[in-house]
């Protein structure tokens, strides 16, 4: 039987912040005034994000996920473990046809981060998601990647619980990633009070899988990053969802629809898979 529930770990000695310490703007491109602005991913309103520098935990957790031709984000998930998104994983683009190199770097800020960069040895998956994606490998877009070196324990990694329907509206939910529009992706970008308003069933190999929809603001290459919660005084956050999809490329004003929707990968399956990934990969 699989756990609903997985513990995390935060160093002894480590500071925990609930909220992350701001960057200093002098990154951050201008952007255009005026209505329909195409921003190359969904901005619900006004965005709500905003770029962190930040060591203390869990914030230290999340970084830069690299391969060959694009970025991502991705969130450790135990000792030598990262959790990301399927489809940032360049499945063909290796030497021989494969999955091309991929790499971590926790703590990524303006080209570096204070722990390297980690290549990761092999990649745990459901299915081999392609870039544009159907609803059923939306709800079956992450991977676990075993990593070369026990970053983990380094700089600690947050738990996993299952997502409930009953949590459907509730501003429960952190995002970090790394979008491309606020930083060209050298800056982790933090939002807080997410809502998720939907959870659509989809399955796959005998795994159910989770179709998680939301509002929040989503943009490319903040696919792979965790949207997690904090539960009573837990030391940790619990991930819920790994950043998917993208519902369309303009600034839009909610509808009460779920047309058009962002929309994080998650549910039992995400949680098999790290339980499997952490008993076999301690």
């Amino acid at each position: 039987m699989i756990s609903k529930e997985i513990e995390g770990y935060r160093p002894a000695g480590v500071r925990t912040a609930f909220i992350p310490g701001k960057a200093k703007p002098t990154h951050t491109l201008p952007l255009e005034k005026g209505e329909g602005l195409d921003r190359g991913g969904t901005i619900f309103g006004t965005d709500d994000r905003y770029l962190f520098d930040d060591q203390s935990f869990p914030w230290r957790t999340t970084g830069k996920v690299r391969t060959v031709g694009r970025w991502g984000s991705g969130t450790t998930i135990g000792s030598r473990l990262v959790l990301t998104a399927s489809h940032v994983v360049n499945w063909t683009g290796g030497d021989d046809g494969g999955v091309a190199w991929l790499t971590f770097t926790p703590g990524y800020f303006d080209g570096s981060g204070p722990w390297g960069e980690i290549a990761a040895t092999r990649v745990i998956y459901w299915l081999q998601a392609p870039g544009s994606l159907t609803d059923q490998q939306t709800a079956f877009d992450y991977v676990v990647l075993v990593m070369e070196d026990r970053i983990g324990d380094i700089v600690g990694y947050p738990g996993y619980r299952t997502y409930d329907e009953d949590w459907n509206d509730g501003r429960y939910w952190q995002y970090i990633g790394y979008p491309g529009e606020l930083s060209t992706g050298e800056r982790p970008a933090f939002q807080g009070d997410g809502v998720i308003s939907s959870a659509q069933s989809e399955s796959l190999s005998g795994q159910t899988g989770y179709v998680l929809g939301h509002f929040n603001e989503f943009t490319p290459g903040q696919s792979g990053g965790a949207a997690w919660g904090w539960w009573g005084d837990e030391p940790w956050p619990r991930v819920i969802g790994i950043g998917s999809t993208i519902g369309s490329t303009a600034v839009q004003a909610p509808t009460g629809s779920t047309t058009g929707d962002n929309e994080y990968g998650g549910g039992p399956a995400l949680s098999a898979l790290i339980s499997w990934a952490r008993s076999n990969y301690p």
